[in-house]
């Protein structure tokens, strides 16, 4: 059965935005004298735009248009939404009619009689529920938690402030609002603010993606999300070296948890992959071991060379390793460890909170967590002189610039290092008569 998908404009000649129109026409296998009976579906796609960045010929939006791919994109799943109705009718051996397609385009965009309309809130509810695959893998459990979490904010702050949330009221008066609930009302750091707000903008562009929402402020540059470099700890090799030779014979517990803690730090795997080890990573070449991981995270392949406190470790587990703990527990047993390893240096940490900047002085054994580990691979690989692209292979930066901010280098680290160098240690002037 023929059919044709076009795309127009509620008010052609208006001045300002108008809706968009979809307009899907279709023949029965009914036939008249003058031949086949042509039917047609018009309905409102919810979009709006401006005639003036509107393509006429193309039924599209123009190269002018601030977000023309997104909005073009959202008009090609709504013509293919209507055509995959129209040939499920038919693959059902129905009979199409206006009546039909029009329910389930309905239900599609939320307009459904029987359906309540789709909110911002009830939208989050039914994205949890139903996770979908995000960049080709599925949400773990941590990241559902951050939406579950991100919704729980976004409702105490309606209730707190009496401002009801929705797609049309996320705007950047909403952003400046939430953002002082969140850092003033709440003491959230700047980035756990920010995390939350990159979970909304997330959660908006899904929604436009599925034709719900047709709210596009905050894509604006303001609505942006707030991030403050972070004093985060790594230990140094000396350090993991204290850990290592530490006896624990006594307390089996926190000599797993030290493992553990190590095969992390000598890898740059992340908490939900170093846990999840087993003889079947161990990745034999003429080359030489490696472990390769796929990791959860990302779904990424990573090879790595096995360090010799890892083939320790593996050797005295015989490859099998200890049944691992939860991150919440093991965080607070790396604290304890690295006080019996006398881990304990002062380490000043900054962060804004309240909307003030507050530096604190900790005992360094007090900011240990499973995440150090990751950072401490990164930092001690870089300071060691391993090329930063090879690091970012295994710790999956997508950047040089994001993978520099994440290392934690001590301007007495960034000396030493240069101190090695051509430069300072004047191999580069070698030729010259120095006296």
């Amino acid at each position: 059965m023929a059919y044709s998908t076009k795309f127009k404009l509620k008010e052609p000649n208006k001045n300002s935005d108008t809706l968009v129109y979809m307009t899907f026409t279709f023949n029965s296998r009914a036939m008249t004298e003058k031949g086949k009976i042509y039917h047609r579906v018009k309905v409102s796609t919810g979009e709006k735009i401006n005639p003036d960045v509107w393509d006429f010929k193309k039924r599209r939006a123009k190269n002018s248009h601030p977000f023309q791919m997104e909005f073009n994109t959202r008009l090609e799943k709504f013509k293919n939404e209507v055509e995959n109705i129209h040939r499920t009718i038919i693959n059902n051996k129905e009979i199409p009619t206006v009546e039909a397609i029009k329910k389930k385009l309905d239900v599609y965009c939320g307009r459904a009689s029987n359906a309540p309309p789709v909110t911002f809130l009830s939208f989050i509810d039914e994205y949890i529920k139903n996770p979908k695959l995000d960049e080709g893998k599925h949400l773990s459990e941590s990241t559902i938690a951050n939406y579950r979490t991100t919704k729980k904010h976004i409702e105490n702050f309606a209730a707190t402030k009496n401002k009801p949330v929705n797609f049309e009221t996320i705007d950047l008066e909403f952003y400046t609002d939430f953002m002082d609930y969140m850092i003033k009302d709440l003491k959230m750091t700047i980035n756990s603010a920010g995390k939350y707000i990159k979970t909304i903008k997330k959660f908006m562009n899904e929604a436009t993606e599925a034709g719900v929402n047709a709210n596009l402020k905050y894509k604006s540059k303001r609505f942006k999300v707030l991030k403050e470099e972070g004093d985060n700890i790594y230990l140094t090799l000396n350090e993991l070296q204290m850990l290592f030779k530490c006896d624990l014979s006594e307390n089996p517990k926190l000599d797993r948890v030290r493992d553990l803690f190590l095969i992390g730090a000598f890898t740059g795997l992340r908490f939900s992959d170093f846990t999840c080890l087993t003889s079947e990573n161990i990745y034999i070449t003429d080359a030489g071991e490696f472990l390769k991981v796929n990791t959860k995270k990302t779904g990424a392949w990573v090879v790595i060379p096995i360090h010799p406190i890892i083939k320790a470790i593996l050797t005295k587990y015989h490859s099998v390793l200890p049944k691992s703990i939860s991150n919440q527990k093991m965080n607070k047993y790396l604290k304890e460890l690295c006080d019996k390893a006398k881990i304990n240096g002062k380490v000043q940490k900054t962060q804004i909170k309240g909307g003030m900047r507050v530096t604190t002085t900790f005992e360094k054994s007090k900011l240990v967590s499973t995440h150090s580990a990751r950072r401490s691979f990164a930092t001690n690989a870089y300071l060691s002189g391993e090329n930063p692209l090879s690091i970012m292979r295994i710790t999956g930066h997508k950047t040089e610039r994001s993978f520099m901010m994440y290392i934690q280098m001590t301007g007495e680290d960034n000396a030493v290092k240069m101190q090695n160098g051509e430069f300072f240690s004047g191999k580069g002037i070698s030729m010259l008569n120095i006296s």
